[in-house]
């Protein structure tokens, strides 16, 4: 079974839009606030080298752990952190649930 964590701030509106589409797509996820979670956050945020908001941590039964995250580039792109971490940037965030969509359903 997947196991997802959104880490969202207050007061962002991507978090927000975020959040409703994963339960209006059934996906099920545990919110958890980067103010009140602020190792995790912040460790987060140096592993992938961001401070933008929402990051979405996606860890699948393989054993693979994908960090999702708000991106400002024109296409969908990802890294290999190492052999088990991928970092996936992606530019909105219907084309971040369409990939956790994909990940989830395999």
């Amino acid at each position: 079974m997947y196991k997802i964590k959104v880490l969202t701030l207050n007061g962002c509106s991507l978090c927000e839009s975020l959040v409703e589409e994963l339960r209006e797509a059934g996906i099920k996820f545990v919110e958890l606030n980067a103010d009140l979670n602020s190792d995790l956050a912040d460790k987060t945020e140096v592993l992938i080298g961001t401070i933008n908001y929402p990051i979405v941590v996606l860890e699948i039964p393989e054993g693979t752990t994908y960090f999702f995250r708000a991106d400002d580039t024109t296409q969908v792109g990802s890294t290999s952190l190492d052999q088990t971490t991928v970092k996936v940037g992606c530019v909105n965030i219907s084309s971040m649930i369409q990939l956790i969509n994909l990940l989830i359903n395999k």
